[in-house]
């Protein structure tokens, strides 16, 4: 077995293990509320794609005609 070799005087600092590693590190509510800003995204853009949100209020004045004219 060797001798270790020369010491350096050199201090370093490790992270505790975990995922709390990052430079910027963020909270758990965070994660939670993006999570939920991509659900309400998506929800608004699948209701908009079925016509159940208009867009502009030009799109929803058409579909209130179709509706009073007795068209679906």
């Amino acid at each position: 077995m060797q001798p270790p070799g020369p010491q350096t005087g050199e201090i370093v600092h490790r992270p505790d293990p975990g995922l709390a590693r990052g430079k910027w590190e963020a909270p758990s509510w965070a994660f939670l509320a993006i999570a939920a800003f991509a659900v309400v995204i998506t929800l608004l853009y699948v209701l908009a794609r079925t016509g159940k949100l208009p867009l502009t209020r030009s799109q929803a004045a058409a579909r209130k005609a179709r509706q009073t004219d007795g068209q679906p």
